[in-house]
């Protein structure tokens, strides 16, 4: 999640006028679930009532949209007895892991 303060003041003229927060997740290449934050939240005023006011929390989840996965290069190759014929392939990992992955 992007890590940013963000500021929305009510005045006594918008105080009735809902505002947006939008929350910013930041594209990571880790294979690592959904994960939770929390939007922390507090008042700044010199209005008596809100001033004691403590608001709640939001709690976000960021959906991860990495996918585990392995790409071959060919699924099929060709050798012979002989040893004249040296077909290779390529194998690689769709997602980075969160440790090591032996194929």
């Amino acid at each position: 999640l992007l890590d940013t303060m963000l500021i929305t003041t009510f005045t006594t003229v918008n105080w009735a006028m809902t505002q947006v927060v939008t929350a910013t997740a930041v594209d990571d290449v880790l294979l690592d679930g959904t994960q939770t934050f929390q939007c922390l939240t507090s008042i700044a005023t010199a209005d008596v009532a809100y001033s004691a006011y403590n608001p709640p929390d939001a709690d976000i989840a960021v959906a991860d949209d990495e996918v585990p996965g392995v790409l071959l290069s060919a699924t099929a190759v060709t050798t012979d007895e002989a040893l004249t014929l040296t077909p290779t392939y390529t194998i690689e990992l769709q997602s980075a892991p969160t440790s090591a992955v032996s194929i």
